[in-house]
């Protein structure tokens, strides 16, 4: 059930830039997910992965909203320069 809901291996569909951030302490993804998402996007130009110690389930918003900010601009000025894969 597990390898059916494993989002690795469909990263090399990705059409669009993709931003996944992740958090070691996620209680739902867990930081074996998160390593492995970055290990797979290491050789995809349009998916970034963003690896924090800290931030549970979408808690990263909430406790540095600034930097959370900062890094979803920075992700979209860099995205404009990217020609999507079609």
């Amino acid at each position: 059930l597990l390898k059916m809901v494993e989002p690795a291996p469909l990263l090399r569909k990705v059409e669009q830039p993709l931003l996944i951030l992740a958090a070691d302490n996620d209680p739902i993804m867990m930081a074996i997910s998160a390593r492995t998402l970055r290990d797979a996007a290491k050789a995809l130009p349009l998916v970034h992965v963003i690896e924090t110690a800290e931030g549970g389930h979408a808690g990263i918003i909430g406790r540095d909203p600034q930097w959370f900010s900062d890094a979803i601009a920075l992700f979209f000025r860099y995205s404009a320069t990217l020609t999507p894969v079609r």
